[in-house]
């Protein structure tokens, strides 16, 4: 039988860098005068409090990658 890859730590690090790589997607966008449709909201708030947002999330992505990604001496079960 094949051993099953990942695990959950595996996925929420993998969705954390998701996060993180988003939000410095759409903070580069922004400086070209273009966005993400899904971040167009934050934009209505203020130009302040959208760069706030996806700092914020480029800050919470990367501690959630690093606190859940798979460390190099960790041994699998």
């Amino acid at each position: 039988m094949s051993e099953r890859k990942g695990g959950p730590r595996e996925i929420i690090a993998n969705l954390g860098g998701g996060i993180a790589f988003i939000a410095v997607l759409s903070l580069v966008l922004h400086f070209f005068g273009r966005d993400l449709k899904a971040f167009e909201l934050f934009e209505r708030w203020g130009p302040e409090t959208g760069l706030a947002i996806r700092i914020g999330m480029i800050v919470i992505g990367v501690a959630i990658y690093f606190i859940f990604r798979k460390k190099s001496g960790d041994a699998p079960r």
